[in-house]
């Protein structure tokens, strides 16, 4: 009875994923029109020991084709322990553009990524914020997707994609391919009217929308989450107003982890926030996932034990060609590279187990960020 009712529950999944996919497709891409309205942008960078990366951050924003009189950079070090200060400085004199380090313990004594940004959002002389985080890249239109998806005057939050850089290494390959698909549900969901999750190292609001849902106001002590939680709020005052730009101009690149251990952490960290919403929205679709992934497992266990059953077949192998579909179409959208099917399968039969791992270390287990250690 058990293994049908997974069936059942695999099937549903199925079409969830074709659902996801088809709005994912329905999300135009933002075109320049002849009487666009240049507006003025503050970039607030959250960093806390990026000396390798925050310099070369800075230069992507310096080469941006947006005129730069009409955006500031608003970095703001969260007690980095590192060169990170010197390097922000360096580009400081470097680059020809409005760069302000704000240094958070010179301020009121708060740390954390989430102080940060609402330091930075303080401080910020721009009605249209666009955060992005110190490890990250972007091309030379970033602003300028941003200005486009603006043009729209119900615009409230915009969002767009984060992508890891190209690797030859089997572990980053996978990680991409499955950051990749949680993009895409992110987006594709929003466009559902179901919103989820975006990432913080991609978005945009207004100053005054921050203002008015008050910021992490009742999360603020919580490490993580300053993207989701978020969106939740603004979603919930502003439901048309959360947009999605699905430009590969519109995308930055990180990268991936190197290690498992980093990786895990990393996702650990993610995942903790899970247990702190309180949007009912949420937390249905926290459980939806869980079961989703619960039925594949189940599926593989009885036909381990108990031989192959055709029906389970068929449908184990529609779920993976949709699943694979789905990734190979927002990989087209927002990559130039080619993803590769053997690791693409083995992503897919490998995620159930690292979900469900994931979901019970996020509750028991203890992760370290930026050299803090939270449990």
């Amino acid at each position: 009875m058990v293994v049908y009712i997974a069936w059942l529950v695999s099937l549903l999944y199925t079409g969830y994923i074709v659902t996801i996919l088809i709005n994912w497709m329905r999300i135009k891409e933002y075109e320049k029109s002849y009487n666009e309205v240049e507006f003025k942008y503050s970039i607030i960078i959250p960093i806390r020991n990026e000396e390798r990366n925050i310099y070369t951050l800075l230069g992507d924003i310096a080469n941006q084709s947006y005129n730069r009189k009409n955006f500031e950079v608003i970095v703001v070090d969260d007690y980095s322990e590192d060169g990170t200060n010197s390097k922000v400085a360096q580009a400081i004199a470097d680059f020809d553009i409005d760069i302000r380090l704000v240094d958070q313990s010179k301020l009121d004594g708060k740390a954390g990524k989430k102080h940060a940004i609402t330091k930075g959002v303080e401080y910020a002389k721009y009605e249209r914020i666009i955060c992005t985080d110190g490890d990250c890249r972007v091309g030379e239109n970033w602003i300028c997707q941003y200005n486009l998806a603006y043009q729209n005057p119900i615009a409230k939050m915009v969002l767009a994609s984060v992508i890891f850089a190209d690797s030859n290494q089997l572990f980053q390959q996978i990680q991409k391919i499955e950051f990749l698909a949680l993009i895409g549900i992110g987006a594709g969901s929003l466009k559902m009217g179901m919103p989820t999750f975006c990432n913080g190292a991609n978005l945009s609001y207004l100053k005054s929308v921050f203002l008015e849902v008050k910021g992490y106001k009742g999360n603020e002590e919580i490490p993580s989450g300053d993207d989701e939680f978020l969106l939740q709020k603004i979603y919930d005052h502003y439901p048309s107003g959360v947009l999605f730009n699905k430009s590969f101009d519109a995308t930055s690149k990180t990268n991936a982890k190197e290690g498992v251990r980093e990786f895990l952490n990393q996702r650990i960290r993610w995942s903790a926030k899970w247990k702190y919403h309180k949007n009912l929205r949420m937390k249905s679709w926290g459980f939806l996932m869980f079961l989703f992934q619960m039925s594949l497992i189940i599926f593989l266990c009885a036909m381990f034990l108990n031989g192959i059953n055709e029906l389970f077949v068929a449908t184990l192998v529609l779920r993976l060609l949709v699943e694979y579909v789905f990734i190979y179409q927002i990989n087209s959208d927002l990559t130039t590279g080619r993803i590769d099917v053997l690791k693409t399968i083995i992503l897919q039969l490998f995620y159930p187990f690292y979900v469900i791992l994931l979901m019970i270390s996020s509750f028991l287990g203890r992760y370290s960020w930026k050299g803090r250690l939270y449990l």
